[in-house]
């Protein structure tokens, strides 16, 4: 264990210092009118290779790098063409699998500076808000994140200038070559850009977010068992088996592995409901001068209205995702609101408490749970990936999944 101890503390310095470089470079593209100056580029880069040189990042990761020399050579061919393309790329290049982290890596942090570009007034706050609203999740869901990444420019080039439609459309074509699941995301973005105005008044908002939680407890959603295992024999049929992993504990993909243990996912998220709900209210009837943030704010509206239905559906939450990260940007943008005092006492105490804990959680999460999925490069020794029954699967976890499916994996 001794051998261990310093990995909490060197993931959390590492990401307070993203937090904070992200901050810099934000502020540098403010000021120069999102020209890239030797700050922003200093910033993004730091996050580039903060992120790409973790080792072990989530449950993907170590099943990817399992896999990686049967799709760098051709040998596996269960993923979208573009996608087996940069994996032959970089083998080619000489690469492994941790390079194509990097890669990866690089891609969804330019993103974020990109998309931030349509709202530089306030990229200071935005960038760093976007990456804290959604780092737990890319890490982990690196290819669908990569495909997100791509859509994300594709939006920034479509939201700055309409006029650039078609090279907009080429990224987005891109994206939904490396995860074609990601294809109804660019029509969702298309038409919620015509809308002008907030979709909803916060009152309304906060009523049917908590109805929807109460309606879609664990309990509720094991009625849809069956429903769930057909659908998944049905994508099967077309995608040749991609989907058995769903379909080996149809409980656990429906619940997150809450049934019988908890009536609501919603308990186990209280930190995001609370951040959700001070967004949606704060963020309602900010003034602006920037005709984009009416997008960020609706496209965070969808976000907060699908959590509770989505957040224990793993296939769905990763879609939700795609709206979570506006929520970055009214975030943002509340971030300045309360610094010029533009709220009153009381609700600037409770934007302040709730703002400030989201980031507390963030930094103490390595502390909290296995030290081993928080390691870098210089700590993997002589592995190559982890285990991730070992190491991924915790107790409650195990439960939940059908682990002889698992162990013919060869975790």
């Amino acid at each position: 264990m001794s051998g261990i101890v310093h990995i909490p503390f060197v993931y959390a310095g590492l990401m307070l210092m993203s937090i904070l470089m992200l901050y810099l470079a934000g502020r540098s593209f403010a000021k120069h009118d999102y020209k890239w100056t030797f700050m922003s580029v200093v910033g993004i880069v730091f996050v580039m290779l903060n992120e790409g040189l973790r080792f072990g990042r989530g449950f993907d990761y170590n099943v990817y790098a399992r896999g990686f020399l049967d799709y760098a050579l051709g040998y596996a061919d269960k993923h979208e063409w573009l996608f087996l393309q940069i994996y032959k790329v970089i083998y080619w290049l000489g690469g492994d699998w941790q390079m194509m982290v990097l890669f990866m890596s690089c891609v969804l942090i330019y993103s974020y500076a990109i998309l931030g570009k349509a709202y530089q007034e306030r990229a200071m706050y935005v960038l760093p808000c976007m990456f804290l609203l959604t780092y737990s999740i890319t890490e982990n869901l690196m290819r669908w994140f990569l495909a997100c990444s791509l859509i994300w420019i594709a939006l920034s080039i479509y939201l700055r200038d309409k006029g650039k439609w078609a090279y907009a459309l080429g990224f987005a074509i891109a994206g939904c070559a490396i995860h074609n699941a990601v294809i109804p995301i660019p029509i969702i973005y298309f038409f919620l850009e015509k809308v002008k105005r907030p979709i909803m008044a916060p009152l309304y908002s906060t009523i049917i977010f908590f109805a929807l939680v109460f309606l879609f407890e664990t309990s509720w959603m094991m009625r849809f068992t069956g429903l769930f295992n057909d659908m998944i024999q049905g994508m099967n049929l077309i995608s040749e088996g991609r989907f058995d992993s769903y379909g080996s504990d149809t409980e656990y993909w429906l619940t997150s592995g809450f049934a019988g243990t908890e009536r609501s996912v919603i308990k186990n998220q209280r930190t995001v409901t609370l951040l959700w709900v001070t967004i949606i209210w704060a963020g309602y009837r900010l003034k602006t001068k920037n005709p984009n943030y009416t997008f960020a704010y609706n496209a965070s509206w969808m976000g907060f209205i699908l959590f509770p239905v989505v957040a224990q559906i793993e296939l769905l939450n990763r879609f939700n995702f795609m709206f979570v990260i506006f929520a970055g940007v009214v975030w943002g943008y509340c971030i300045e609101e309360f610094l010029r005092a533009r709220y009153s006492r009381f609700a600037s105490i409770i934007i302040l408490l709730v703002f400030l804990n989201h980031p507390r959680m963030a930094l103490m999460r390595p502390f909290k749970e296995n030290p081993y999925c928080y390691m870098y490069v210089w700590d993997k020794g002589n592995r190559e990936y982890l285990d991730v029954y070992k190491y991924y699967m915790d107790d409650h976890f195990a439960k939940q999944c059908n682990q002889k499916f698992y162990r013919q994996l060869g975790f």
